[in-house]
């Protein structure tokens, strides 16, 4: 399996590239400021657009499942897993629990929630369907600006329902590096030990490929549209080959 880390310099581009892939790969993304709203999560109620835009933070609708959260350049990696062959997101939990645990965290899965005690120190979603096959992804929050995180998201609060005893999002999200000095690059390689090991494969460095690259390059007009970002009907903006 190869291994991608990329730090991409454009929040449209970043999540374009989660649907691109076409081989196995271990993937890790950083990307610049920007608001992420779930596959089926309305835009009203849940992002504060014009603070957004006054601070020039993107919105963008993922092909991933999830709400809306804030995620920061240098403050958060994503973490997938690509495969031709069918993947849960059990697999990736096991791994992120694995490599948290090697640098000296203990952590436990609560449905897609990855906790320390109480608090979340990220996530992962459910196996996406790609044109190459499958995609899981998870995410790990190292640091966080809870000011700028509440002037662009809406908090509802039915959000905080299953989160007790957080009632705000300070209580709830737990950074990474209030438990370990642990960098994003440091935890790049833990991850990646840990997924040779529970996959019993080798993993190598790589880089995307031609046809990945050209996907993402379309992909990424796709995600810059006002029809994929304000979709009309239940699921009305699905391309084919996704779910």
């Amino acid at each position: 399996m190869r291994k991608i880390h990329y730090k991409s310099n454009n929040a449209y581009l970043g999540m374009a590239s989660f649907e691109s892939m076409s081989e196995d790969t271990l993937y890790f993304l950083q990307m610049p400021d920007y608001v992420f709203v779930g596959l089926n999560t309305p835009i009203e109620g849940n992002v504060n657009v014009m603070n957004c835009q006054l601070r020039n933070i993107p919105v963008v609708r993922s092909a991933i499942l999830g709400r809306s959260y804030l995620f920061e350049a240098g403050k958060n990696l994503w973490i997938g897993l690509a495969s031709k062959e069918q993947i849960e997101e059990a697999i990736l939990q096991e791994i992120l629990i694995d490599a948290l645990k090697n640098i000296g965290v203990e952590a436990t899965i609560r449905i897609n929630d990855i906790l320390a005690g109480v608090q979340q120190l990220g996530m992962t979603a459910p196996s996406l369907k790609i044109p190459g096959g499958f995609m899981v992804a998870g995410q790990i929050t190292f640091d966080a600006d809870f000011q700028k995180v509440e002037e662009c998201l809406v908090m509802p609060n039915d959000k905080w329902v299953d989160k007790a005893p957080a009632t705000n999002i300070g209580d709830w999200i737990l950074p990474l590096s209030k438990l370990t000095p642990t960098t994003i690059n440091q935890f790049v390689e833990a991850v990646t030990v840990s997924t040779a090991k529970i996959l019993n494969i080798d993993i190598k460095d790589g880089q995307f490929n031609q046809e990945e690259l050209a996907e993402m390059t379309r992909l990424k007009g796709e995600y810059m549209s006002n029809d994929w970002l304000n979709p009309i009907g239940h699921f009305g903006h699905l391309r084919p080959g996704l779910y």
